[in-house]
Formats: structure tokens, sequence, C-alpha cells
């Protein structure tokens, strides 16, 4: 309402620069066997870039998740703005969403579309000529893959994707896999792939980040902010028989244990723990101190300890402190995440890394106090790059 305010800017080259390093940031490099990734245009002449996501705008609508964005990098023009010529790159979609579809990639114009075994035919024989694959698959907003109001009948891939991949893989064993989307089942092609990525909806810039990352100019450091099962049912409200429910009603059965909490106590392996992603570098991790506080307002505890980047890119890393009670008066999660910092290192550079804990991080709400308690107990303090790899752990006795 003031009439003095200066005009806001919209769509600058500042704001697409943080679009495209938000996108950078957050794909998720899953699986890199023999160093798959990063390509190097110098030692490929052909690309085959096969699947509908590769040029289809997932940020143009207009709900929660699909902004009306000015404008959007496919994965397609990402790629090919990238190798600007010195690579021949050959798309096939390899699949299709259904024709009616409001939002099938496929021009209206077009005709008689092809059959799913037609298009499937073209992207083998694509993939049988090129010198690797980039399949760029996953899910959409359609049909209530990944929407509000509708829940997902389960986690598999649609429009037959996951016996695509297969074949695929099977004419050209260099197929590196580029999921949108959220989790999804792998099981059936995942041990064939050398590598994958987790894209998500990377946004109106998420093209030209992608193709940055599968080219080695930017190094993956994304981490997983959920679990990935390797089935559905390993899930609680599907272990505990509580999804869908009963005559509308569900019941969260699993208290305490959402996400990883359930995994990691029910001592269920996932198909990719939380917190987990790779990079193009190595780490090390080393010498924690556990400093107690002094002063009435200083942190009950700070977690000291170093990371060194043992690889030779630069890369960043993202240190998660986890903590678990060794006797707790009420059930609690096998270990809780109370912590995390993200530090970027050149090749040999060692950081120190601090993350202070204040009382809150060991309390839980006890329904008989009606209120948080934090109880005199040892406290193992356990910190990794993942849920699932931890590389230094430390005693605290909370007096």
């Amino acid at each position: 309402m003031d009439a003095d305010r200066k005009p806001g800017l919209i769509n600058t080259a500042a704001h697409e620069t943080v679009a495209r390093r938000v996108a950078e940031e957050g794909i998720v490099l899953l699986k890199n066997e023999n160093h798959a990734l990063p390509l190097d245009v110098k030692n490929i002449k052909t690309i085959a870039v096969i699947g509908e996501n590769a040029t289809r705008l997932q940020t143009h609508g207009g709900q929660s998740s699909e902004i009306k964005a000015f404008y959007e990098i496919t994965p397609l023009a990402g790629i090919l703005n990238r190798v600007d010529r010195q690579v021949t790159v050959a798309y096939a979609m390899g699949y299709d969403a259904p024709a009616a579809s409001p939002r099938s990639t496929r021009p209206k114009d077009a005709g008689e579309p092809f059959s799913a075994a037609e298009l499937a035919d073209r992207a083998v024989a694509a993939a049988r000529a090129a010198d690797g694959v980039i399949f760029i698959g996953g899910l959409n907003h359609d049909l209530g893959f990944d929407c509000e109001s509708r829940d997902r009948k389960d986690t598999k891939l649609p429009y037959g994707q996951d016996e695509l991949i297969a074949k695929i893989v099977a004419a050209n064993p260099k197929t590196i896999v580029v999921l949108d989307g959220t989790m999804v089942e792998m099981g059936l092609w995942l041990d064939k792939v050398p590598a994958l990525l987790q894209a998500w909806y990377p946004g109106m810039e998420g093209g030209n980040a992608l193709a940055k990352i599968l080219f080695g100019d930017v190094n993956p450091s994304g981490k997983l902010p959920a679990t990935f099962p390797k089935k559905l049912s390993d899930s609680p409200a599907q272990a505990l028989g509580a999804y869908p429910g009963t005559n509308g009603t569900v019941t969260y059965a699993e208290g305490l244990l959402v996400g990883y909490r359930w995994f990691d106590t029910k001592n269920i392996e996932p198909q990719f723990p939380f917190g987990f992603g790779l990079s193009y570098t190595t780490f090390e991790y080393s010498n924690l101190k556990l400093v107690e506080g002094t002063g009435t307002n200083s942190p009950v505890v700070t977690a000291q300890f170093e990371i060194k980047n043992t690889g030779a890119v630069a890369g960043a890393e993202i240190a998660q402190l986890f903590i678990h009670q060794k006797n707790p008066s009420l059930p609690r999660p096998e270990k809780e995440l109370k912590g995390f910092k993200k530090v970027f290192l050149k090749p040999g550079e060692t950081q120190t890394v601090s993350i202070p804990l204040e009382k809150n991080a060991f309390a839980f709400y006890d329904p008989a106090q009606k209120s948080w308690v934090a109880e005199r107990d040892d406290y193992e303090i356990a910190i990794g790059s993942s849920s699932r790899d931890m590389q230094l752990q430390g005693n605290l006795n909370l007096r």
C-alpha cells in the first residue's frame, strides 16, 4: 500500500540463475557404477535421448507444482544446448501418455498416433545405433500420478516404462536413467543400468541444470528428503494394513515411525535411504568432538568434526546428525535427524563443521505429563552422509 514502494522485478537474469542453481543442487545422483557419469563429449559421437518427459513441459500449468513459468527448458533442449553440435543427438519418444490426456506432448494435428509397440521399437532402434542413451522418464501430473486430491494406486512406473527400460538397456548397456516426479519402484531394471538421477520437477531451468550435471559442469550434491522403499508393501501404511482404511477412515498406526524412522527401527532395507545422494568426488569424515555448553544461553552440546574432499573435483557434502537415546521411558525411533550442514569443498580441502544441539533436540512429548521431556540418559550422536551411512559416533550423558 506504500506509494513510495519500489516496483519489483520479474524473471531477471539473476532470478534465472537462482532457478538453475536450485535445480542443480536438488537433483540427486542415486547410482553411478564405474564412473558412468559425467559424460565426456570428446568420447561420444551419438546420444539417443529417449522418453516423453524429455520434451514434456512440467511447470506450465497453474497448480501447486505447475507454476506459470515464463519459459521452461526441457531436458532435451538442455542437452542440445550443452553439446552444441559436438555430439549428434537423436530423440525417440519411447512411450506416450494416453491420447485423452490434456497434457499429452503429441501435437493435436499429428493424426493417427504410433502404437506403444511402435514407439518402443523406434526407441530400441535409436538406442542400438547410439554410443550412449539418456532415458528421461518417471511420473507426470496426469491421472493422479503426482497431483493433489488423488492417491497413486501403486508405485510402479506408468506407460510401460519398466519394460521399455529393460529393452533399451538390452540394446545399449550404456543407458543412463533420469526420473521426474517422486519415488517409484525400480527392481525390474535398477541393477542393469550404470547410472540413475532423480530430477524431481526441476523447474524452468531444469533442462540446463540436468545437462550440466550429466556432462560434469556441475557436481551433484542433492540428498533424498524421503526414503525410497524397494516395494510399496515395505512402507508403514501398507505393512500395517492401514491404507486405504475402512469406511473412509485411515488410522495412522505407525505412530512416531514415519519415513526413515520406520525403516530404521524395523530394520527394513530400503532401495535408497533417507539422506542418500552420491557425488563425483569423495568425502572423509574425522575428528568428532562433542563440546558441551557452559552458559545458560549456550547449546546443550555442539558436535564439531571435519570433512575433507578426498577426490579430484570440487563438490558439496551434506553432513547429517542423528540422535539415539539409549534408555527412553517411552518407545522412541531408532534414531532421529536433529541437524545437518552443507559444505562446499575444493579438491583436498578440509573444513571444520559445527552443528549445535539445543535441549529440544533431545526432547520428546510425554502424553502423561502433557509436556515435552528431555530425560537424563545416555545418547548416541551419529554423523554421516545418510540415515544408513554413519561415519562418526560419539556418546553424551545428558545430566
